[in-house]
């Protein structure tokens, strides 16, 4: 069980700052299961940044996973 949750920590760490070196977006990841949520540091809600945030997820994954994505301030 605590190897799993270092695991997923580790991803989490990983993804946030994926997102951070290619969007220059600070951002809280989340992983339960197979699904994602995403809440990015930005005033505005950006649908293509959105999709391209979920594609840049998915591909670090092997199976297909559920991506959501917030933008707050």
């Amino acid at each position: 069980q605590l190897k799993y949750l270092s695991e997923v920590e580790g991803k989490e760490e990983k993804l946030e700052k994926l997102i951070k070196d290619e969007y220059k977006l600070d951002s809280f990841v989340k992983i339960d299961n197979n699904q994602i949520t995403v809440v990015a540091v930005k005033e505005e809600h950006d649908t293509a940044l959105a999709n391209n945030i979920m594609r840049t997820i998915q591909a670090e994954f092997d199976s297909k996973m559920t991506i959501s994505v917030k933008f707050e301030k």
